[in-house]
């Protein structure tokens, strides 16, 4: 057939010739989504239109085809002016078969088809074995194009974009210009599992090649800057990143600081700029809130070495009990912020750093995933004793500046390991442990030593929830500056500098030199507790409970006694929860404690 006879071939070539010199100023011309990245047209014998009035202009001669599209020819010239920014997506298999998609934001735009923006309704893909390549807009039913415009007031966008390699197949590289992708927001080219295969900062490269013929389809998500804040502390703090800032140097971020920032790796080294996902020691002259501005970290994983690392969450806080690693079973401490003193925490919270030891280079992740190793935290001193808590014996430390620190004591011999703390803080920061680096040790009769770093002398040492036991504290220089016994409830001061000091326990076989009613123990308890009290001399000892109105509850000890030390039973099995006294009557010699029962 011919058409005003002329062939249908030079009829074609010379209509495409003519769109496309005419294509700046009245059409956008899309290619063909058949063969090799688009082929030609071929046997035009007819023109249709498209399901939306477009012109269809050549279509093939191969029924199998359906007589579908050669060329679409789109009216309208696109108002670049609407337009805020666009990137050219390049996609190409392992042949010749390659396509472009563009996406971005515009003013006009809608998540329709917008075809002031030439974007263009494509017909159905063709058989496998043709190159193919299309964005499904958000539409209900979706439509397809190679363009697809979002409208610049959103601030999170997901595109998805499908394709279907020619017959040369996988890999599937794609490529871009990052220069191009608006500046204020992040982008990342995903798997539709949310990145679990394909995790890609397109901010941070230009290309990527996809080997798994599994995957067909990929999505871009874009999300806006976000702001989070981070609560400072007077003097030094733990602090981390928690958004990709556009300046990631200290000085941007931490203005006010009054120290440099140290990172650890087998000791402090001071960095200039900070990382994501990394702790950092910094120190600032008041209590204040910094608010960090940047993209969101989309690969919210933590690398680490073995041994101790100090390491920082992202924009939102994250629980322990979601915390795994890989390889599974890495984990070998707590989690510790510093607050005052190390501090064992369930939570990490936004902006802070904070320390844990794994036991080989590996990955931690912020959240469950299922597939990976898993180690949760929660699970990792099992083998331990009891955290310390208010009623587990131990030293307070306070030194001049008032900072105060604790060591614990496990009296009974039945502790066996765990609370390990990290590594000593940088130079400055008041610190006091074992010599083993643990907080809690067993009292043993060879004694124990109590390291004191950075201190601020004199320092007081105040004894608590001893009970009946005595501390001998002794220097190691023979007792010139310290050699004292410490009892329940009872203070020393230590009046020069010392690094170090030994506690042994203190022999038990002299009688007291004066009277004394200790704090029961345990306290608050169910049902009982123990109640100690020292007599310096023979004495008629009367012990009685009272509630909180004054009411007489039970008389525990109404004798005579000894001197010595002497223990009594509490069983507060028949009390009410709430709070009590008890009394102690030897002699002229009285006091008062409170006790607290909990049913």
């Amino acid at each position: 057939m011919k058409i005003n006879g002329v062939c249908p071939v030079v009829c074609i070539f010379t209509l495409c010739l003519f769109m496309q010199t005419q294509a700046n100023a009245q059409y956008q011309i899309a290619r063909s989504a058949f063969g090799a990245g688009g082929g030609a047209p071929g046997n035009a014998d007819c023109t249709i239109n498209n399901t939306r009035g477009q012109t269809l202009i050549g279509v093939t001669g191969n029924e199998s085809f359906n007589n579908q599209l050669g060329f679409w020819a789109v009216g309208g010239v696109v108002p670049t002016d609407s337009i805020t920014w666009q990137v050219h997506l390049n996609v190409a298999d392992a042949g010749q078969g390659s396509g472009q998609l563009t996406f971005g934001q515009a003013a006009t735009a809608t998540d329709s088809l917008d075809e002031a923006l030439a974007e263009s309704e494509l017909p159905p893909t063709p058989p496998t074995g043709n190159f193919d390549v299309r964005f499904e807009l958000p539409t209900d039913p979706p439509l397809y194009s190679l363009k697809d415009f979002r409208n610049d007031v959103e601030e999170m966008i997901t595109w998805r974009f499908e394709f279907q390699p020619s017959a040369a197949g996988y890999p599937v590289v794609l490529s871009w210009d990052s220069d191009e992708l608006a500046a204020t927001k992040s982008f990342y080219l995903k798997d539709e599992l949310g990145g679990v295969i394909v995790l890609v900062d397109m901010k941070r490269q230009n290309e990527y090649v996809l080997t798994n013929s599994a995957i067909t389809s990929l999505i871009i998500e874009m999300t806006g800057e976000i702001s989070v804040p981070v609560d400072l502390l007077a003097g030094w703090n733990l602090v981390s990143v928690p958004v990709l800032a556009a300046d990631m140097s200290v000085e941007a971020l931490f203005p006010d600081a009054t120290s440099d920032a140290f990172r650890f790796d087998n000791g402090y080294v001071p960095a200039d700029a900070m990382l994501n996902g990394e702790g950092y020691w910094l120190k600032f002259a008041n209590a204040d809130t910094v608010i960090i501005n940047g993209q969101q970290v989309e690969n919210q994983q933590i690398p680490v070495k073995a041994g101790w690392n100090i390491i920082g969450p992202f924009d939102s806080n994250v629980p322990i009990a979601q915390i795994s690693s890989d390889p599974s079973g890495i984990i070998q401490s707590d989690f510790y912020e510093f607050d005052n003193g190390y501090q064992s925490v369930a939570m990490l919270k936004t902006g802070k750093g904070y320390w844990i030891k794994v036991s080989q280079a590996g990955v931690l992740h912020l959240a469950p995933s299922d597939g990976l190793g898993k180690m949760i935290a929660s699970t990792v001193r099992d083998h331990s004793s009891p955290a310390p808590t208010s009623t587990i014996p131990r030293l307070l430390f306070e030194d001049g500046r008032g900072e105060t620190r604790s060591v614990y004591l496990d009296c009974n011999q039945d502790f066996d390991g765990g609370f390990e703390l990290p590594p000593l803080p940088p130079a400055g920061i008041f610190d006091v442990r074992f010599s083993s680096n643990r907080q809690l040790e067993t009292l043993k009769e060879n004694g124990l030593q109590v390291l004191i770093s950075s201190a601020q002398f004199p320092v007081k040492v105040r004894a608590m929830n001893l009970a009946e036991y005595r501390l001998q504290l002794t220097d190691a220089i023979g007792g010139a500056v310290l050699d004292c016994t410490l009892a329940n409830e009872t203070e020393i001061a230590i009046p020069r500098a010392l690094a170090k000091i030994k506690i042994i326990p203190a022999a038990q076989s002299s009688l007291p030199t004066e009277y004394e009613l200790s704090q029961n123990y345990p306290n608050p308890f169910n049902p009982t507790t123990t109640i100690s009290f020292a007599l310096p001399r023979e004495q008629h000892v009367k012990i009685v409970v009272f509630n909180t109105l004054g009411k007489r509850v039970e008389t525990l000890v109404d004798k005579r006694f000894d001197a010595g030390y002497y223990k009594v039973e509490c069983n507060a099995r028949r009390y009410s929860s709430g709070v009590y006294f008890y009394t102690i009557e030897a002699g002229d010699f009285k006091s008062v404690k409170k006790m607290i029962v909990l049913q």
